[in-house]
């Protein structure tokens, strides 16, 4: 199992709460998104998020697909990252992603502010970024 997809495996068997399904997309990637309902340290769902593993040149890559909090601004997305990243840094795996919103009827972060959002977890770049695990 190469790290992209030990971190796959580690958040999918960590919760309940998931589906995995088939995409096609580039870059590398798996033809399998994991989607999964993130749950809280008391067990209750805050939020979602859908992952994959790079299965080409760089599989010590993860691509985060979604991102959303249930409830914006109780900072739900903060704790849901701060578990990502700490995850990521133990098995040593890069995250990429895409600061963009799809669709939301609420207020959620847009722009600049939500590409500044991920760099207090260490993201670099904008719009695209990359996160490198600490050592």
């Amino acid at each position: 199992m190469t790290k992209a997809e030990e971190f796959v495996h580690a958040l999918y068997s960590k919760f309940d709460g998931r589906v995995p399904f088939a995409a096609g997309y580039a870059r590398g990637f798996a033809n399998k998104i994991y989607p999964l309902v993130y749950e809280n340290e008391n067990g209750i769902p805050i939020s979602l998020l859908a992952v994959a593993a790079n299965s080409e040149e760089d599989t010590s890559e993860v691509q985060l697909f979604l991102i959303s909090s249930f409830k914006p601004g109780v900072r739900h997305g903060k704790e849901m990252m701060n578990y990502l990243c700490n995850l990521a840094d133990a098995l040593k795996v890069k995250i990429y992603l895409q600061a963009e919103v799809q669709f939301s009827d609420r207020d959620t972060l847009i722009g600049k502010d939500l590409v500044d959002w991920y760099k207090q977890f260490g993201f670099t770049g904008s719009c695209v970024m990359k996160r490198l695990p600490n050592a």
